[in-house]
């Protein structure tokens, strides 16, 4: 995935969270204080912002110039953009927290899996409506932006998102899974690997399965037999496991995406 930055025209690396040693010194002397209060009207994360773009990311490169300041122009052409990604932003991260509630609850590897899936519906819908301002605000003249949009519409294509929206409701497991499991010296499963092909009720590959040379068991679980369904409950969490850590990544990267490059590269811009 491509960094797209609106701060430096180049692909310069830079630490976004990194500010001087003598910040606090500079402050008191300029009284940047009030300033700061003044640009972040009571609102914490704006003023998070201003401090890291206002006191790490100062230049005094023309070429650095000249780019903030044609993202600027767009900015005041277009006053709704930066607000629009703003609360989208923020309407990201209250649903993640509402989610995580949930997810903190979870001691099982099924229930962690089926609240990341959730998560990540929600976060690629919150990734559309992003997208979507790329369209709409087509007539960006800076090239910092257009390459923003660009990179949207080229990395997070139709396409792409497709793809994700298939793959996320794969793991929504709803008609059971396929798994494999090695048998260790006690006869025990171990090393569980989930099969790519899961399992279809569809009528086509019911009919294309029955048909098949292959044979198949199965064995069903009394609704009494607690202990039984507790073996199976284990079973299916110990399988699941390793997609439900893969999926605890997945989702903080994608947030982390949604809400740090998206809202305060670009956000801040307008400060």
């Amino acid at each position: 995935m491509n960094k797209i930055s609106l701060l430096y025209p180049d692909n310069r690396i830079y630490d976004f969270n990194t500010i001087p040693d003598h910040s606090e010194q500079l402050i008191a002397d300029l009284e940047l204080s009030v300033l700061f209060s003044v640009m972040a009207n009571q609102d914490e994360k704006i003023l998070e912002a201003v401090r890291k773009i206002l006191l790490g990311q100062r230049s005094n490169e023309k070429s650095v110039i000249l780019f903030r300041q044609q993202i600027l122009k767009d900015f005041m052409r277009h006053p709704l953009l930066v607000s629009e990604i703003y609360q989208l932003s923020l309407d990201t991260l209250e649903a993640y927290r509402d989610s995580l509630r949930f997810w903190l609850s979870a001691k099982s590897a099924s229930r962690r899996l089926r609240t990341n899936v959730e998560l990540m519906d929600m976060l690629l819908a919150q990734l559309i409506k992003i997208r979507n301002l790329s369209t709409q605000y087509a007539d960006a003249e800076s090239t910092g932006l257009q390459s923003f949009f660009k990179f949207l519409q080229t990395d997070f294509s139709d396409e792409v998102l497709n793809k994700l929206r298939l793959q996320n409701s794969v793991l929504r497991f709803n008609h059971g899974f396929s798994v494999n499991a090695r048998l260790d010296h006690n006869n025990r499963s171990s090393e569980f690997l989930l099969n790519r092909e899961q399992p279809s009720t569809s009528w086509l590959h019911k009919i294309f399965s029955s048909n098949s040379s292959t044979e198949e068991y199965s064995f069903t679980i009394s609704q009494r037999d607690e202990s039984g369904l507790t073996a199976l409950s284990e079973f299916r969490d110990a399988a699941l496991e390793s997609v439900a850590l893969i999926m605890d990544v997945a989702v903080q990267q994608f947030l982390n995406f949604l809400v740090d490059c998206v809202m305060s590269r670009l956000f801040t811009k307008q400060l």
